[in-house]
């Protein structure tokens, strides 16, 4: 590899985590607000805000970025290699951290598995019901660390650090869209956003094979729907309302996903652009923003994610976010991956 090969891995990495903490933070004030809420009070959620309604300073992020982290570290510690073991201890250590936070914020299916975790099941049991977003929202990291020419591979990563609390095909699929979307920008930086997207759709139907499996229509079907609906209207209004009520911006994975995806592409990998209109959909804003953003990061580089609003994200949080991307990096290179 070379030196500017490095160097565009890091910036891609860096751009990646920052997307996620920036669409988190942008869209954490209208977290749980319906698409009328939001355009009422607030118009376009298109700077940062505080959240008043959890006393949040505005800038600040929420469990997905958060979670995020919590995840690079449990690589960093084994290498890269994921281990639903190690990813576990982590998780919990994060939830004992952040105290009373947490509940507050938790997912339903990781908290779910949290209690049996406590209870002494066996983490390989614990996340049978999981649906929700939870490990699509945090999963980036494995897409900075594993390529993406072998899905095969790519899920078994994303399988380990989802089954614990996401074992579900659902749950499944969506992370591994994100991961193999993130992946494949840094291994083909000068392709296309259609190229990587088309990668997560791969992923996501190699993925749907895995867990749990879901009655009703699955993620692979949903993105195709949702990347329909991104290039269909020429209004960003229509388009919203037509995410919330066609494709749904919920907590459950078959949704949201699919919607930030909608967002991703309705962006052209604009980072800021994809996270303004992950925020306005409604529903788990934080979060479809966060997805959106991370891999529009990931596709587009840092020289797209605004400087003003991503310094005040760093420092309301007291994040390092370049540092987390040089490890992921790192460990990507040394596994030769």
């Amino acid at each position: 590899m070379t030196r500017g090969d490095a160097d565009v891995l890091r910036d891609r990495a860096h751009a990646c985590l920052a997307g996620v903490a920036l669409g988190d933070a942008l869209g954490m004030p209208v977290e749980g607000w319906t698409r009328e809420r939001i355009a009422a009070e607030h118009g376009r959620v298109d700077r940062l805000l505080p959240g008043t309604e959890r006393g949040m300073p505005a800038g600040t992020v929420t469990d997905d970025t958060e979670q995020t982290l919590m995840l690079v570290d449990a690589l960093v510690e084994t290498g890269g290699a994921a281990q639903a073991e190690v990813v576990t201890r982590h998780l919990l250590a994060w939830v004992d951290g952040a105290g009373a936070r947490a509940d507050a914020v938790i997912g339903p299916s990781t908290a779910a598995a949290l209690a049996l975790l406590r209870a002494g099941a066996d983490p390989r049991t614990t996340g049978r019901g999981g649906r929700t977003n939870g490990a699509a929202m945090r999963i980036t990291p494995v897409g900075v660390v594993v390529r993406p020419d072998d899905l095969g591979a790519l899920v078994d990563a994303v399988e380990e650090t989802c089954v614990m609390s996401h074992h579900t095909s659902e749950a499944l699929a969506a992370a591994t869209a994100v991961a193999a979307v993130v992946s494949s920008a840094l291994a083909a930086p000068t392709a296309g956003l259609a190229a990587h997207v088309a990668r997560g759709l791969a992923a996501a139907e190699v993925a749907a094979r895995r867990g749990s499996p879901a009655a009703g229509r699955g993620v692979p079907a949903a993105l195709e729907a949702a990347l329909d609906l991104a290039g269909a209207v020429d209004d960003d209004e229509d388009f919203l309302r037509r995410l919330d009520t066609e494709v749904g911006t919920s907590v459950a994975a078959v949704e949201s996903v699919p919607a930030a995806f909608a967002c991703l592409v309705r962006a052209d990998a604009d980072p800021w652009r994809a996270a303004v209109l992950g925020a306005g959909g409604g529903g788990d804003a934080d979060t479809v923003a966060s997805m959106a953003a991370g891999m529009a990061g990931a596709v587009s580089g840092l020289a797209a994610v605004p400087a003003e609003p991503l310094a005040r994200v760093v420092a309301v949080n007291g994040l390092d976010l370049a540092a987390a991307a040089d490890r992921l990096v790192a460990l990507r290179t040394v596994r030769g991956r």
